[in-house]
């Protein structure tokens, strides 16, 4: 199981440990932070309907543990639900590995 902490405008992904073995990291795609600044959110389509932060965790549960590749997946799910829409913010994303 997989726990998303919403900080302010930010998302921080982690790994829920074991509470019976510290040492176990309980299975999770993406180990380590993602963070973002609220034009990834906000994006829109030309409906008007934003990204969202379900659309965010969706991508996370299923995209690659590397940082630069999940980057690159989350900026072609953005880039795939805006469509032809002019882009109104910016798109600034981090994210690190826990190794």
């Amino acid at each position: 199981m997989c726990e998303y902490f919403y900080i302010y405008s930010f998302h921080i992904a982690t790994a829920i440990h074991d509470k019976y073995n510290p040492d176990a990291v309980v299975e999770c795609v993406f180990v380590g932070l993602f963070l973002y600044t609220d034009g990834l959110d906000e994006a829109e389509n030309a409906q008007r309907q934003m990204f969202g932060k379900e659309r965010i965790t969706e991508v996370l549960q299923t995209a690659s543990p590397e940082p630069q590749t999940l980057i690159k997946q989350m900026t072609q799910a953005v880039v795939d639900f805006v469509g032809d829409t002019e882009q109104s913010d910016d798109l600034t994303m981090l994210a690190l590995q826990y190794l």
